[in-house]
């Protein structure tokens, strides 16, 4: 019995993990460069018969994204810093069409040529393509009262690791956020974010990010 007592009060003066969870969405732009080749030569205009020969050109476009997922928050409702872990979905949509229409390159002499449209041999992302994502990082509101509306800045890092493609790549955000306390444990928050992806070359874009979170002691 005196056991029993004594675990009891152990328990008792255990102190309560901090955390949360919360549901997010997101969506934004990041730039991707498009590979494109033509099949006569830019400077003579003579026809190319061999693909492989084909000069290469390239453009960058701004490709729109979205997703959601769950977060799980390290801290306590009333802390001004909290730990964040995200898992969520994100679709980049396909690629446009480059060079369409026709453009104006630059040549191996510094030189510009025109490119028609019937030289185009285009080999952009025609489908949308989906990720599953895992990012770690820091929320500070370093403005305002935890228990109204508070703003700061935020910073999360991780990577897409698993593609359809196979194409995983490392993404890192940054920027400022701000949230608003609905009640004792439910908040609502945003972030307003620039992006950073980087696999063998850096793109970059801007993320905007919106969710609510539960807190508990």
């Amino acid at each position: 019995m005196r056991t029993l007592v004594l675990s009891a009060a152990l328990l008792a003066s255990t102190p309560a993990l901090a955390g949360g969870f919360g549901l997010v969405g997101h969506g934004g732009f990041h730039t991707e460069k498009v590979f494109f080749y033509s099949s006569t030569d830019p400077a003579s205009g003579v026809s190319i018969s061999e693909p492989l020969a084909y000069p290469q050109f390239g453009s960058v476009q701004a490709i729109p994204q979205f997703g959601s997922g769950v977060e799980f928050i390290l801290g306590d409702r009333d802390d001004r810093i909290i730990g964040v872990f995200r898992g969520f979905w994100n679709v980049d949509l396909p690629q446009g069409t480059p060079c369409d229409g026709g453009c104006d390159v630059s040549g191996a002499d510094g030189g510009s040529y025109a490119i028609p449209a019937t030289s185009v041999v285009a080999v952009q992302r025609t489908a949308a393509r989906h990720v599953g994502m895992a990012t770690m990082g820091l929320s500070w509101n370093f403005f305002g009262d935890t228990d109204k509306f508070a703003f700061g800045a935020s910073a999360h890092l991780g990577s897409g690791v698993l593609t359809s493609d196979h194409n995983e790549f490392f993404q890192g955000t940054i920027g400022p956020t701000a949230s608003l306390r609905l009640n004792k444990a439910l908040f609502v928050f945003g972030d307003v974010h620039y992006l950073a992806r980087f696999r063998k070359v850096w793109s970059h874009g801007t993320q905007v990010t919106v969710g609510a979170r539960y807190l508990f002691d």
